[in-house]
This record gives C-alpha cells, sequence and structure tokens, in this order.
C-alpha cells in the first residue's frame, strides 16, 4: 500500500480525532488514570485499522470520502 500525501485527507484525520484527544487530556488532567488514554489511543487504532481495510476492499471509496 502506498502513502497518498494528500493535504485534505491529512486535515481530515486530524479532525476525525481532535474531539476525542481533548477529551483524553482534559480526563487524564483531572484523574491521572492512564487507562482511558490507553482504551482511547486503542479505539483510535482500531478505527484507523478499519479505514484501511474498507479502503482496501472498496477502491472508490476514498474518493467518496475526499468527496464529502
Amino acid at each position: 500500500m502506498q502513502t497518498l500525501l494528500d493535504g485534505r485527507y491529512i486535515i481530515y484525520r486530524f479532525l476525525s480525532f481532535l474531539p476525542l484527544t481533548l477529551i483524553l487530556c482534559w480526563y487524564y488532567y483531572r484523574k491521572r488514570n492512564p487507562l482511558p488514554i490507553m482504551v482511547g489511543h486503542a479505539l483510535i487504532d482500531l478505527a484507523t485499522a478499519a479505514q484501511i481495510v474498507a479502503t482496501s476492499f472498496v477502491p472508490g471509496l476514498y474518493q467518496t470520502m475526499c468527496g464529502l
């Protein structure tokens, strides 16, 4: 699989995970408990893997996502 350096896609990925990142940082700042951070990171990894699998099986999906 090749790396696609598409600016719109990179911005989309950044903005899609920014709210969760802010929530996890706020929670850690208040509670000092790393477990939710680890769970959040696992969720991000699973979402990324699911997106890679989906775009691999459906070639036009990436173009559809960029058109949103």
